[in-house]
């Protein structure tokens, strides 16, 4: 039902006719096309200029240049700041602090501009508090899900019961699991499954299993559906990184 679509912010507007043609042909599937962006280089306030404002901007531009059907229905961000050794993003208070703040600053101008927006989180987000500027100690994952209505987790385990286990269970060293703060802040929460071949280990893709039983992750996600069914408003999923397999089947 939704595709994150990967494109520059400009070339979204530069090359509108294309994009246009691709919107149209998901809007008539029933799916709704959302800018994929990020970098992990976007954490503090000089990089707003481009990773929200003009980010939200050319979206809006696109927007107004193309039908209704062709329109592009928000922003999904992958803003990976934790890979970026230079924010130390699990031991620097700072560096948590500041990526509230992002999310803060990217809903409020998506809310102005009346797009949707949702942010990429590791699984292991709820683990972590920040300090705000009273000095309070807050949970960095309860903030966000109070401050958004979209956010995704990823993840990345090779079955629906590992799974499961990340967003539906108390982690180690947090208060509450992902689905109890998402549920409390009434925000969706998005279970990203990945489908891709990764170094990180098979352990955290569904790709091998999905090529020894085709339909292996769909039948994970009725499982998981059926099992979270107390948060069915609360939960969708998203398989990523699927052109591996997708090219996988073309050769069958």
């Amino acid at each position: 039902t939704e595709i994150y679509y990967s494109i520059g912010a400009n070339k979204l507007v530069n090359n509108a006719d294309m994009v246009a043609t691709f919107v149209k042909n998901a809007y008539a599937r029933n799916m709704k096309v959302y800018l994929l962006t990020g970098e992990k280089t976007w954490l503090y306030e000089d990089t707003y200029q481009t990773a929200i404002y003009r980010v939200f901007d050319r979206v809006e531009e696109y927007n107004q240049s193309v039908d209704a059907d062709a329109r592009i229905a928000g922003v999904s961000y992958d803003v990976e700041v934790w890979t970026n050794s230079e924010f130390n993003w699990k031991n620097n208070d700072s560096a948590r602090y500041q990526q509230v703040k992002f999310i803060e600053t990217a809903q409020k101008y998506a809310d102005s501009k009346n797009l949707s927006v949702s942010y990429c989180l590791p699984f292991w987000i709820p683990r972590y508090t920040y300090t705000d500027d009273d000095g309070t100690v807050k949970n960095v994952y309860d903030t966000i899900t109070k401050i958004s209505n979209n956010t995704i987790l990823m993840a990345y385990r090779d079955s629906a019961s590992a799974v499961e286990k990340l967003v539906a269970q108390v982690q180690t060293g947090a208060e509450k699991s992902a689905l109890d703060y998402a549920e409390v802040n009434d925000c969706n929460l998005e279970i990203a499954l990945q489908a891709a071949e990764t170094s990180e280990g098979d352990h955290v893709t569904f790709y091998e299993e999905e090529k020894e039983h085709v339909g292996y992750i769909n039948s994970a996600i009725a499982e998981m559906q059926s099992d979270l069914a107390e948060y069915r408003h609360r939960t969708t999923f998203a398989i990523h990184h699927a052109i591996p397999l997708y090219e996988y089947y073309l050769t069958k």
